[in-house]
């Protein structure tokens, strides 16, 4: 059985239009009554082959979802990211907006004569980006191009392509400690007093309540950011303005090697397995009870003076 569906609703309901396809997965697909829409395994959209339209699927996060941006402009193809309503205030920044979908809006909207299955002939999917999800030594731009059925491409365009919404700054430097694992965190006092110690103004991003708007804002104004292998780093090189990223379990070549606006360091700690590339499923056996991984604090002074190293010499270049 499929794991998601393509809903082409018949008759009107909720937020659903008539006519429209909607991608769903199995769990809604079940509560759908007939009467309303039929579905179709969503592998009736073939992984794509030079198909005028490339119909990206993530559901979060917000990192996955701004490097799904480097695959949006092509020319000649119509690109579509499809992701969680929740995560619309992104396509605020994408240069290619209309190409940012919710799962509440259809993919295409099916006009008689056509049928749904000729629509989705003239559509191709991503398939295969399970290996960022479980984590990779390679280049995860290069497993999306490649996942997307794009061998031939420039590595120098390798980079998310957003758009600053503002010339102007706030006078502060946000530090993200905490990603969406503990494996790829930071010790969140290590680097507060490590900005703190550069400027004058520091605002710890894991001790704020912003919503995701406010969150990408901040980001957009910030004077300099300095964060772990999170969104704030990918969203500050999308929109080409200073960043420092810290990488243990992953490294810079495996996430950060096109950059051309941020900087990234990778952490050198004396644990064995590092860098192991493990990611949410995937618990470090070393963490003892540590809200962060080992290799970003345990050995605070090793690992406090490499950041603080590269901090200086970053700054030095702006």
């Amino acid at each position: 059985m499929s794991n998601f569906y393509l809903m082409h609703v018949k008759q009107s309901f909720g937020t659903f239009k008539k006519n429209g396809v909607y991608w769903v997965d199995a769990l809604n697909a079940s509560k759908i009554p007939a009467k309303y829409a039929v579905l179709y395994p969503s592998e009736l959209i073939e992984k794509y082959k030079e198909h005028p339209n490339l119909l990206l699927v993530r559901s979060g996060g917000i990192g996955d979802l701004i490097a799904l941006t480097v695959l949006c402009g092509i020319d000649g193809v119509n690109t579509v990211i499809l992701t969680q309503d929740k995560y619309k205030p992104l396509a605020r920044y994408i240069n290619y907006a209309h190409t940012f979908k919710g799962f509440s809006e259809p993919i295409f909207t099916v006009k008689f004569p056509n049928t749904v299955e000729d629509e989705c002939k003239k559509w191709g999917q991503m398939v295969g980006d399970t290996e960022i999800d479980k984590g990779s030594k390679r280049n995860w731009f290069k497993i999306l191009n490649e996942s997307a059925g794009f061998t031939e491409y420039d590595e120098e365009s390798l980079r998310p392509d957003l758009l600053s919404k503002t010339n102007v700054h706030d006078n502060v430097c946000i530090a993200v400690s905490t990603a969406s694992c503990v494996n790829r965190s930071a010790d969140r006092e290590m680097l507060k007093q490590i900005a703190q110690r550069h400027f004058e103004n520091v605002v710890m991003a894991d001790e704020q309540d912003w919503t995701l708007s406010q969150y990408l804002e901040k980001l957009d104004r910030a004077k300099f950011v300095i964060s772990v292998d999170t969104s704030a780093i990918h969203f500050r090189e999308g929109i080409g303005k200073p960043a420092l990223g810290i990488y243990g379990a992953f490294t810079t070549e495996s996430r950060t090697k096109y950059y051309q606006f941020t900087k990234s360091i990778d952490v050198v700690s004396l644990c064995p397995l590092q860098p192991c590339f493990k990611h949410d499923s995937e618990i470090c056996p070393h963490l003892n009870g540590l809200n962060y991984a080992p290799c970003l604090g345990r050995e605070r002074d090793v690992v406090e003076h490499q950041i603080e190293t590269a901090l200086i010499q970053y700054l030095k270049t702006l």
